[in-house]
C-alpha cells in the first residue's frame, strides 16, 4: 500500500531542486517529539514530495532585468498603482543586489497582477501534483496532503480552484485525487486573490462528505507578529462551511503567541513548523490519532521549544521590529510592497532560510 504523500510547496524566494530537505527534517523531528507517534513509527507512514515553481518566474525576472521600464508600464496598465511600480524599480536598482533575484517581491506582484504568470505557475504545480499521483498504480493511488507556505498558499489555493472548477484536460478533479488535508502557513490566499468574485468559493471549502469540497480538513497557521498574513487575513465566513462540515471539525486557525520567537524571521516555513502549536494539529490530522499526542506531551514540547527562544533583550528587540511592521496600515499595493520588502530585509540575515538558495 502506498504511503500517504505530503507535498511541500515553497513561498517567495530563490529555490532549487532539493530545497525541501530542511523542511522535511522539521517534520521528521516533529514526529520524534511526541512519544506515541515516535514509538508507533508513524513517520514511516508518510513520504514527502517537494513542489518547485520558482523556475516558472525566472523568465519574467529576466524580462524585468532586461527592460524594467516596459515591465513597469505593463504592471501599471494592469492595475498596480504608480507608487507601487516606483518602489519595484527602486528596489530592482539597489546597489550590490541582483534586483529581485535577491528580494523576489516581484514574484508576488507578478503573480497578483499578471494572469499569464499566475496561470503558468498554477499549471506547473498542477502537473507536478497530478503527475506524481498518477505515477502510482491505478489500484494504489495514495492519499495525500499539501503543506504550503506564504506565496505558495495562494498558488495552492488557486491551483486547486482551477482543477475543481475548470477541470484538468476537460475533467474536474475526482474524489480520488483530492487531498485529505491542506495546511497553510503564513496564508496569503486572500491577500493575493485577484480572479474576481469571492475569495472563499464553496469549491475550496473543507467538507467531511467524501467527494465534496477541496479536502477533509483545512488548517491555517500564522505567527501573531508576522505582518504578511495579517494583511487581508484569511478568515472565512460561516457560510463557507457546509452542513456536513462543522467549522470546529474541519477548520483550524492557529496563531503562534507573540512571545514565542526563536528568530526574527517569524514568517519562515521553518519557524512555523518547529512550534508545537503548529505541529500538534497537523500531526493529529495527518495520523488521525488525536490521542497520540497527550497534554503532557504538548507541555513538554512547548517547554523544550521555549528553551530555545531569543533571550529577553533580543526577544524584545525582535518584537519591537516586528510590531512596527505589523501595525502598519496598508492603503494599497505601494504600502504592501514596502511591507514585503521590509520583511525580506529582516529575513536576509536569518538562519532560517527554508531551503532558499
Amino acid at each position: 500500500m502506498a504511503k500517504h504523500q505530503i507535498f511541500l510547496v515553497h513561498g517567495m524566494g530563490a529555490f532549487e531542486p532539493g530545497w525541501s530537505e530542511t523542511v522535511r527534517r522539521r517534520f521528521v523531528d516533529a514526529f520524534a517529539t511526541y512519544p506515541r507517534l515516535r514509538d508507533g513509527g508513524f513517520a514511516d507512514k508518510f513520504e514527502f514530495k517537494e513542489i518547485l515553481y520558482d523556475d516558472t518566474f525566472e523568465a519574467w525576472r529576466e524580462q524585468w532585468r532586461e527592460d524594467a521600464a516596459a515591465a513597469a508600464k505593463l504592471l501599471t496598465a494592469l492595475g498596480a498603482d504608480g507608487g507601487a511600480v516606483g518602489q519595484l524599480i527602486q528596489a530592482a536598482g539597489a546597489p550590490g543586489q541582483d534586483g529581485f533575484a535577491a528580494t523576489h517581491v516581484l514574484d508576488v506582484v507578478a503573480y497578483h497582477f499578471l494572469l499569464p504568470v499566475s496561470q503558468a505557475v498554477c499549471r506547473s504545480v498542477q502537473l507536478q501534483i497530478l503527475g506524481h499521483l498518477k505515477s502510482f498504480p491505478a489500484n494504489d493511488v495514495p492519499r495525500y496532503s499539501v503543506v504550503a507556505h506564504s506565496l505558495g498558499t495562494a498558488v495552492v489555493y488557486e491551483t486547486f480552484h482551477a482543477m475543481l472548477t475548470q477541470g484538468v484536460d476537460g475533467a474536474r478533479l475526482t474524489a480520488a485525487f483530492r487531498p485529505d488535508n491542506v495546511f497553510m502557513l503564513a496564508n496569503t490566499a486572500r491577500l493575493l486573490w485577484n480572479r474576481g468574485g469571492d475569495a472563499y468559493p464553496a469549491a475550496l471549502a473543507p467538507d467531511l462528505a467524501d467527494g465534496d469540497g477541496l479536502c477533509f480538513r483545512f488548517q491555517t497557521f500564522r505567527h501573531a507578529l508576522d505582518p504578511i498574513p495579517a494583511v487581508n487575513r484569511f478568515n472565512p465566513p460561516d457560510r463557507w462551511f457546509a452542513p456536513t462540515a462543522p467549522r470546529e471539525q474541519v477548520y483550524a486557525d492557529v496563531s503562534i503567541p507573540a512571545e514565542d520567537i526563536q528568530d526574527v524571521n517569524v514568517h519562515s516555513f521553518e519557524h512555523h513548523l518547529g512550534h508545537p502549536a503548529v505541529q500538534v494539529p497537523m500531526l493529529r490530522a495527518l495520523t488521525g490519532f488525536s490521542s497520540g499526542i497527550q497534554k503532557k506531551d504538548i507541555d513538554d514540547a512547548l517547554e523544550a521549544w521555549r528553551a530555545g527562544r531569543l533571550l529577553d533583550q533580543k526577544r524584545a528587540q525582535a518584537k519591537a521590529r516586528l510590531q512596527a511592521l505589523a501595525t502598519r496600515e496598508t492603503a494599497g499595493w505601494a504600502d504592501e510592497i514596502a511591507l514585503l520588502l521590509a520583511v525580506r530585509q529582516l529575513a536576509a540575515g536569518s538562519k532560517l532560510r527554508d531551503g532558499e538558495s
